[in-house]
């Protein structure tokens, strides 16, 4: 998950066409006035939603998640933080920035401590580069 939310900063940062997800920038932009399409966006984010929940019931089996953790809000909440990451790169933040949103964002998900204890420390990035 961790790998997954770096990669989420980096691919909204590094968008060079800055159009990201459609289905963001429609819910952003029009949703209000097209009954029909907003069917269709809930239907993308039920899509995204599921392969997010997959992935969080696959952490609680192999052991880094605890397993009686909030499975759908856990997944909701990855969603959320990588449609996130996407406004806030549109808004111009920097990569550094992006990255430090997804360490937080993995460090507060519940791991077991035997998770936690295997993380390898990441190097602490740097403004300045």
């Amino acid at each position: 998950m961790h790998a997954y939310l770096v990669r989420s900063a980096r691919s909204v940062h590094d968008d060079p066409d800055r159009l990201g997800c459609m289905v963001t920038g429609f819910v952003v932009e029009g949703a209000d006035h097209d009954p029909q399409a907003v069917v269709r966006v809930r239907q993308a984010l039920g899509r995204i939603e599921g392969s997010l929940t997959e992935c969080v019931q696959a952490a609680q089996r192999h052991g880094d998640l605890d397993p009686e953790a909030d499975t759908p809000g856990i997944s909701q909440l990855l969603m959320a933080i990588n449609r996130g990451m996407e406004v806030l790169a549109r808004a111009g933040l920097d990569a550094v920035a992006l990255e430090r949103v997804a360490d937080q964002a993995f460090e507060g998900l519940p791991l077991t401590a035997r998770a936690r204890s295997q993380q390898a420390p990441r190097p602490v990035a740097s403004d300045a580069s």
